[in-house]
């Protein structure tokens, strides 16, 4: 099972080398092979409509949606504040590497400290 930290850092990880996943300007859950944020850690993330935010998928559909490794994480306001995190332009530059904005985002929302 991880932590929240390292689902926060698996996450950044991949993103730096994958990129964000949206079309359009816009996040989704999965394109073109790559995942947001949150549906990196979805059991099967194609079968969600993109537009649905973190915390209402979580809702509706309980835990059972997540992956078993984080399945035991059940504070919907972390996956949301992850998702805001991948949402947000000014988290990344283009390089897909964390900003300033970013790494401030993440010491004020999760309290934890990310080096370049």
């Amino acid at each position: 099972m991880l932590t929240k930290e390292e689902v926060l850092r698996k996450t950044i990880d991949l993103i730096k080398k994958y990129g964000r996943a949206s079309k359009a300007g816009r996040c989704q859950y999965l394109v073109d092979g790559k995942m947001c944020a949150f549906g990196l850690w979805l059991e099967d993330p194609g079968c969600f409509n993109y537009w649905v935010a973190a915390y209402s998928l979580l809702l509706k559909h309980g835990q059972f949606i997540l992956k078993e490794e984080v399945r035991h994480i059940k504070n919907i306001v972390f996956w949301n504040s992850l998702q805001n995190l991948h949402d947000a332009d000014e988290n990344w530059g283009p390089d897909n590497a964390l900003t300033r904005e970013g790494r401030d985002f993440i010491k004020n929302t999760f309290d934890v400290c990310i080096e370049d």
